[in-house]
C-alpha cells in the first residue's frame, strides 16, 4: 500500500482524559526508537518514506544536486540509482515531494528540479528501471496515494490567486498505468491519508475559499466514485490564536482522525502550544483529546494498537521530540542520537500490518562534526 495510513483501530473509548500530562518515558515497554541507517554522504537530507510491508520500504531526499533513493529489501537498506536527469546537476537543485509505494516493484517518487524553472516530475521505479513523467512547472506536489501499477493518486496545489494567503486550488491527478489525468478535488489536499482505493481522506482549503483571505480547512472524502465534503468542527481558540488542522490518519470511513495545533501569532512569529485530536466516527467530530503543553507537530501516523505518534519541535527550532498519545496519555522520548550527536525527527510512516514505525531523521554533530541524515526505526 502507499505512504498514506490506511490501518484499523479500535473506537475511541469513552472518556478520553483531556489534557493529559506529558511524561519521559518511552512508548511502550522494552521498546524504543533505533537508528537503523546512517547516510554516509554529509549533503544528503532525507525529505519522504513510505512502506508497504515488513518487506518493502522507500526512503527518498536530495543531496541538493542529486536525487537520493533508499529502498528497504526486508534485511538491509540499499542505494537506488536514480534515473538520469536527477543526478550531479551542475545548476539548480532536486527535492522531493512525496514518496509512495505499493510493492518493492511498483515505487514513486514524486520530485521538483529547480533550474531556470521549478518543475513536478513523477518517478516510477518497477524494480528494475525507471520511468519519469513530467508533470508541471506551475503546480506543487503535496502528497501520494500508490495502491498498484495502474492506481496513483498524486495530490497537489496549483498557485493562488487575488486575496489568496495559503495554498491555492486543488490539482490532483490518477495515474491508470499509462496516462496522468486530472482529478476534480473540491478541496485542496494538503494532507491525504487512504484507507484502500476507495476510501480516500484529505484535508485542505475548500475550493470555495482557497483564493480568500480566510480559508475554509475542511475534509475531503473518496469513496471510489465521487468526493464529499465535510466541515470540521471550530474550536476555541488557545491563547488568543485559532487552531490549524495539519494531519490526518484514516483507517476506515468510520474511523478518521485529525490533528489540530495553534496558529502561529503574526505579532510574534510563534505560535502557542497544543495540540488536538478530533475523531470522525461516520457520523460526526468530537474532541478525543488534547495537550495544551504539546508544540507544533506536523503529520499524524496510527501506531498500529490503538495510538498515534507525532513529532515535536517548533516552527524555528529543531524537531527532536517523537510523542506517543495512547491510552489517555501523552509521552515524549527524544529522537535517537549517537555519543556526539543530537538527534532530529522528520516525517514517520508506520509499517502496515504491524506495530512497527519507520521515520527519517538527522544527526547534528553537539561539537565539530558533519550532520548526516539517518533512518530510524521504532519496533523490531
Amino acid at each position: 500500500m502507499a505512504r498514506v495510513m490506511r490501518w484499523a483501530l479500535p473506537p475511541v473509548a469513552a472518556g478520553l482524559a483531556l489534557a493529559a500530562g506529558l511524561t519521559p518515558a518511552g512508548a511502550a515497554a522494552g521498546a524504543s526508537w533505533q537508528i537503523s541507517e546512517v547516510l554516509s554522504d554529509p549533503s544528503a537530507f532525507l525529505q519522504g518514506i513510505a512502506a508497504s510491508g515488513p518487506g518493502n520500504a522507500v526512503a527518498a531526499g536530495t543531496t541538493v544536486s542529486s536525487l537520493v533513493v533508499q529502498q528497504w529489501t526486508g534485511s538491509a537498506w540499499q542505494a537506488l540509482t536514480p534515473p538520469a536527469g536527477f543526478v550531479n546537476l551542475t545548476s539548480g537543485s532536486v527535492n522531493v515531494s512525496a514518496a509512495g509505494t505499493s510493492a518493492a516493484g511498483n515505487t514513486w517518487i514524486f520530485a521538483q528540479k529547480s533550474q531556470q524553472a521549478s518543475t513536478e516530475y513523477a518517478l516510477g521505479w518497477n524494480g528494475s528501471a525507471w520511468t519519469v513523467s513530467r508533470l508541471s512547472s506551475t503546480n506543487t506536489v503535496l502528497g501520494t496515494a500508490v495502491f498498484g501499477p495502474r492506481n496513483v493518486w498524486e495530490f497537489g496545489a496549483k498557485p493562488g490567486s487575488g486575496a489568496n494567503l495559503g495554498f491555492g486550488p486543488a490539482w490532483v491527478l490518477r495515474y491508470n498505468g499509462s496516462t496522468w489525468r486530472p482529478v476534480t478535488v473540491p478541496a485542496t489536499p494538503v494532507w491525504s491519508s487512504a484507507v484502500s482505493a476507495s476510501d480516500i481522506w484529505a484535508l485542505g482549503p475548500s475550493a470555495a475559499t482557497v483564493n480568500k483571505p480566510t480559508q475554509v480547512i475542511v475534509a475531503v472524502h473518496w469513496n471510489g466514485s465521487s468526493w464529499h465534503t465535510l466541515a470540521l468542527p471550530k474550536l476555541a481558540p488557545a491563547g488568543g490564536q485559532p487552531w490549524v488542522p495539519d494531519g490526518i490518519a484514516a483507517l476506515s470511513a468510520s474511523q478518521v482522525w485529525v490533528a489540530e495545533t495553534v496558529a502561529v501569532n503574526p505579532g510574534t512569529g510563534a505560535a502557542p502550544p497544543g495540540v488536538t485530536l478530533l475523531h470522525w466516527n461516520g457520523t460526526a467530530w468530537a474532541v478525543a483529546a488534547r495537550d495544551l503543553n504539546h508544540n507544533y507537530s506536523p503529520g499524524l501516523t496510527p501506531d498500529g494498537h490503538g495510538g498515534f505518534w507525532l513529532t515535536s519541535g517548533s516552527l524555528t527550532q529543531p524537531v527532536t521530540d517523537i510523542v506517543h498519545y495512547t491510552g489517555g496519555r501523552w509521552r515524549r522520548q527524544p529522537a535517537p542520537a549517537v555519543p556526539g550527536s543530537a538527534g532530529e525527527a522528520g516525517g514517520l510512516s508506520r509499517i502496515p500490518g504491524t506495530t512497527s514505525v519507520w521515520g527519517t531523521g538527522l544527526l547534528t554533530a553537539t561539537g565539530d562534526g558533519t550532520t548526516q541524515a539517518d533512518i530510524i526505526k521504532y519496533g523490531p
